[in-house]
């Protein structure tokens, strides 16, 4: 994951390189940072080029919780972020939290 963080408009992008469960912990400590300083947050998910199961469970646990999915959301997964989400039928819980930028 990179730590490239800009502030647009009350909005927090988080860079994601990397989506595996070494990065995991830090994402949602800076997702959770993010959403209680009052900012939405948008991880850019288009350059992420590794990720896991762990990874695509974190991206699940923000759609399924009412109190962060209408802050948290994403750009277009990149093309190894939705072969991953396909192959275990989860494209329809990554395209629920895909936003154009």
């Amino acid at each position: 994951m990179s730590n490239d963080e800009s502030v647009m408009a009350e909005r927090v992008k988080l860079s994601v390189a990397s989506l595996t469960i070494a990065d995991c912990t830090a994402l949602a400590e800076n997702i959770r940072h993010a959403l209680a300083e009052g900012s939405s947050v948008l991880l850019d998910l288009g350059d992420c080029q590794e990720v896991d199961t762990a990874g695509l469970q974190l991206l699940l646990i923000i759609q399924n919780d009412p109190d962060v999915n209408l802050r948290v959301h994403w750009s277009k997964p990149s093309e190894t972020v939705a072969v991953k989400a396909n192959k275990l039928g989860l494209m329809s819980w990554i395209n629920a939290g895909f936003v154009e930028n």
